[in-house]
């Protein structure tokens, strides 16, 4: 079966890729110095250093160089063995315990 496709399409090739290669260097540059900070960050870094470019594509820039800010971790509480802190060894020393 023959497709109908037109020659002009067939040597395209994406130019954004060059675009963006100095936008991905300066993001890295940034994400190296500022770990913790993620694409709106660093889009506001790049804006002051005269690189504007709109949020989605600041976005979509980061997640295509793979810079991902690293996930803090979450830290279990663990509970008290003792599920009554207040123990009442006279009259009047512990009025209300709520657990």
């Amino acid at each position: 079966m023959l497709l109908i496709v037109a020659r002009a399409g067939l040597g395209y090739q994406c130019k954004m890729p060059a675009k963006d290669r100095s936008i991905v260097a300066a993001m890295l540059q940034y994400s190296e110095q500022y770990p913790r900070h993620g694409a709106r960050r660093i889009r506001i870094f790049l804006r002051r250093d005269g690189l504007v470019l709109g949020r989605d594509r600041a976005a979509r820039i980061w997640a295509g160089a793979s810079l991902q800010v690293p996930a803090t971790r979450t830290r279990k509480r663990y509970r008290s063995q003792n599920r009554q802190p207040h123990v009442a060894t006279g009259p009047n020393e512990v009025w209300a315990y709520v657990p």
